[in-house]
């Protein structure tokens, strides 16, 4: 096991893969999602009781200061880069782009992820 530990991707660094050289740099992290699970959460004993073998989990969703980061990377690339890079329809880039509330969670991160990519190759 600890053979191969050096050869171990640093995920949160672009440049992080076990055969790249040089200087690392920072790469954005979203939370997708808060949750608060065992005595952090609000009557977790009770949900326990109630849910029946369910994991007593409450989600609270990606907050707004990510989601106006996210934006903010999204305004950097081209539209239309940024629809062939995430393979998502012209429209959807379009309403993530204004910053329309409909866009989904999932669509926003899928956008996102594509910027992100195409930033780093620019690098």
């Amino acid at each position: 096991m600890l053979r191969n530990f050096h050869r171990q991707p640093e995920y949160k660094f672009h440049g992080g893969s076990w055969n790249e050289t040089g200087v690392l740099r920072r790469r954005h992290v979203f939370a997708d999602v808060i949750e608060d699970i065992g005595k952090e959460s609000d009557g977790w004993e009770e949900d326990e009781a109630r849910a029946e073998g369910e994991d007593p989990v409450h989600s609270y969703g990606m907050s707004p200061v990510d989601r106006d980061r996210m934006l903010e990377l999204i305004r950097r690339v081209p539209k239309r880069q940024l629809a062939r890079e995430a393979r998502i329809a012209m429209r959807t880039v379009d309403a993530v782009h204004t910053g329309s509330e409909m866009v989904s969670e999932d669509d926003l991160k899928r956008v996102a992820a594509a910027a992100e990519a195409i930033l780093a190759r620019r690098h």
